[in-house]
């Protein structure tokens, strides 16, 4: 990590510079619900018309105002910030990413993909996503990281997953950043009883890449 300290880079996510219309080279609506977050920002142009009953998808900054009491109970209760410097900078300066909230017997037909595009250079957003899902879900989850140009940035991102009981969850992380960007992530996940999380990591690109997954298997038959 020692081409970090000579970069000067901008803590808050910043505001695309690129027309919305740029992005539809990145995206492919037509196979799953897609959410946008540019510059670690989320956007109001997400594709999530129609989407199964039961599933909530905000920003991380609605859930924290309007579900408070559920978010809280989750938040941050298994990021390791003594021993993980990087997990420990995204707590304190986390500004927004997206939150998805699965009601109990929730299926999908097809995945959601949280499509994370970066355009900022020198921008450093530190991105905190949170996948919740109740008892007898199944779904598959894409996120996927890229960008416009090939731009300096650091994108310092955890991922906090909480499986309950009998739900079965696939999770992708695709990162095609920037060949001189910086991207380190982490995903943290809690499984239940009788419950199933997949992930998997592709990584194509980047100065520095790091992606790691810490996975707690918290009652009998839960897999990973």
């Amino acid at each position: 990590v020692a081409g970090l300290e000579s970069i000067e880079f901008k803590i808050d996510g910043e505001k695309s510079s690129q027309k919305l219309l740029q992005l539809d080279t990145l995206l492919n609506p037509k196979e799953c619900y897609v959410i946008t977050l540019i510059n670690g920002i989320y956007q109001t142009i997400n594709q999530t018309e129609n989407l199964p009953t039961g599933v909530t998808i905000l920003s991380l900054k609605t859930a924290l105002e309007n579900h408070s009491e559920v978010i809280a109970s989750y938040l941050s209760q298994h990021v390791k910030t003594q021993s993980q410097p990087f997990a420990a900078l995204n707590t304190v300066f986390m500004h927004d990413g997206v939150c998805i909230l699965l009601e109990k017997n929730c299926t999908f037909d097809k995945p959601i993909l949280i499509q994370h595009i970066s355009d900022a250079p020198q921008s450093n957003p530190h991105i905190r996503n949170m996948i919740i899902a109740e008892d007898h879900v199944r779904a598959n989850i894409i996120e996927h990281y890229d960008a416009v140009a090939n731009d300096v940035y650091f994108n310092n991102v955890i991922t906090e997953v909480h499986l309950k009981q009998n739900t079965h969850l696939e999770h992708y992380k695709i990162i095609e950043e920037s060949n001189n960007s910086f991207h380190i992530s982490e995903t943290v996940a809690q499984v239940d009883k009788n419950s199933h999380f997949d992930s998997h990591v592709y990584a194509f690109s980047g100065q520095l890449v790091r992606a790691d997954t810490r996975i707690s298997l918290n009652a009998e038959d839960a897999h990973a």
